[in-house]
């Protein structure tokens, strides 16, 4: 086994991560401010320069922030020629003695990946991780082998940002305030990446299970099928407090971080992921009242937005086609209602337990959205939203017709296509902030899809729609709404004839309709 360098982290989280971090294929470190993020991160690599095999490098989305003052290359210039190192200033590389060598790099768009095509390295870097794509990182990763006497690994640090894709990485390790569970702190979880997504488990008897092909790969041409064990994964949350050191040298920077406003105080002190400025959500889950039951007598609706495209090699992640919940009117509440068919989920995600949206073309998205359809009955409308377009009439008239011609009754938005998404959303919004919306929550098939819908309509804010941010379950509910509101009618009544006295006067014929 090839010497290391002994470096001295701080005590806690520091150390912690750098015990295990080449031990791990990723980790993610960080969470808050002032965790000693970027320092730890230099430093990793010096454990390993004693080995002349050793290739590391580092990633910050643009150059600037590699070389702007407190950046990855100025601490670098701090603490490596401490070891040897030898700077080429022109390349951006550290040379160390054993002939190992340290490179930084950017990565602004998403082509710049591919100049990495086919290289190999021992260690990976991201400094805020959360910058950059997930195509960019899982691309990366696969350079993740090298020559050295070590297994190569994968690092980011990161700062809490609900709308951020590296959410579905960390969320495991926290609680259901957005919070890290310190309990959580560093333990080993086990992934595969299916499709550009991440798949986890506590284990990998898991995948042997349930994702055999995965973990299972057959050669062609010997036949013989070789077992290819997941990648381990690991998240150690970090704050302030874990760097006494900063506190020591700069306590003012601690008070600037207790003086900031609620939500901003809880991501950048305390490292929590869900927290959103007082007032920027449109809706917020609290405010539905969760009920056992549901008028199941009453007027009831389904709504889909619809689209058309599947995950490929050039698009991983398209929007989906998604259901909005069954949607009750009595009484003048609303009830939202899940209970979605066991197939209405993405066949192109099976690793995934969400129901309630898929990706797939025309033919085969309209045969499930028959198939809700059929699950949910003849009682409950089905609802399509209507481009203004030629097209997007002609295209309604078509899914209209091969429903209705199944018996079911089908009905446009009624609200106008070309109104914007967050005046279509609002009404919605409001009803539920007062208090007229129910939800059973019984009704979803589980805790992942519930939170995936809630997260979703929490993170609406009426812009498009992003890789990492879908807003398909926002424009259906609110479809689904629209359509109910109008809904309400005044009872018929009859107005008696009046006497010239003013004394209402029977009529037997209007008695009798």
């Amino acid at each position: 086994m090839t010497n290391q360098i002994t470096i001295t982290p701080q005590k806690g989280k520091q150390e912690l991560a750098c015990n295990l971090v080449d031990k791990v294929s990723f980790t993610i470190y960080g969470g808050a401010r002032g965790s000693g993020k970027s320092y730890l991160l230099n430093m990793l690599p010096l454990k390993h320069i004693n080995d002349p095999f050793f290739q590391g490098i580092f990633f910050r989305r643009q150059y600037n922030e590699l070389t702007g003052a407190g950046g990855l290359w100025d601490t670098a210039n701090e603490m490596y020629p401490q070891f040897g190192g030898k700077a080429n200033i022109a390349n951006l590389k550290y040379k160390f003695p054993a002939g190992s060598d340290v490179r930084f790099s950017h990565m602004f768009t998403e082509k710049d990946m591919f100049s990495h095509r086919g290289l190999q390295y021992s260690f990976i870097g991201f400094d805020e991780i959360d910058q950059f794509s997930k195509e960019q990182v899982t691309f990366l990763m696969t350079c993740l082998r090298s020559k050295a006497d070590m297994d190569s690994f994968c690092i980011g640090t990161v700062n809490p940002d609900p709308d951020s894709w590296v959410l579905e990485l960390v969320e495991w390790y926290l609680d259901d305030a957005g919070f890290p569970v310190e309990a959580r702190c560093g333990v080993i979880r086990y992934f595969v990446v299916i499709n550009g997504d991440f798949v986890f488990a506590d284990d990998e008897q898991w995948f042997k299970d349930n994702r055999p092909d995965s973990v299972y790969v057959t050669n062609p041409v010997s036949g013989e099928k070789a077992y290819i064990p997941p990648k381990t994964f690991t998240f150690i949350n970090g704050n302030i407090y874990d760097n006494p050191a900063l506190i020591a040298k700069n306590p003012r920077y601690l008070s600037e971080l207790q003086n900031l406003i609620d939500h901003e105080r809880a991501r950048q002190l305390w490292g929590n992921w869900y927290a959103r400025p007082i007032g920027s959500n449109y809706f917020q889950r609290d405010w539905l009242v969760e009920v056992e039951k549901y008028p199941a007598k009453s007027k009831c609706c389904r709504a889909w937005d619809k689209a058309a495209t599947q995950p490929s090699d050039t698009y991983r992640w398209p929007d989906y086609t998604a259901s909005s919940p069954r949607l009750y009117m009595h009484e003048g509440l609303y009830y939202i209602v899940w209970d979605t068919h066991e197939q209405n989920t993405d066949p192109k995600d099976n690793a995934s337990d969400i129901k309630g949206r898929f990706r797939l073309r025309s033919g085969e998205r309209d045969q499930k959205i028959l198939q809700q359809a059929k699950h949910d009955g003849t009682d409950c409308h089905v609802i399509f939203a209507v481009d203004p377009a030629a097209a997007g009439k002609i295209e309604y008239e078509h899914s209209a017709k091969a429903m209705v011609t199944e018996g079911f009754i089908v009905k446009p938005d009624p609200t106008p296509s070309n109104k914007s998404k967050l005046t279509r959303f609002q009404p919605f919004a409001s009803a539920c902030s007062n208090g007229l919306v129910r939800i059973v929550r019984s009704s979803f098939p589980n805790k992942s899809t519930y939170d995936a819908y809630m997260k979703e309509l929490e993170a609406f804010d009426g812009t498009p729609s992003t890789p990492t941010r879908k807003d398909d379950w926002a424009d259906a509910t609110a479809s689904a709404f629209n359509y109910l509101s109008k809904m309400v009618t005044v009872p018929d009544f009859i107005l008696p004839s009046m006497a010239g006295n003013g004394t209402p006067v029977l009529n037997l014929k209007n008695l009798m309709k």
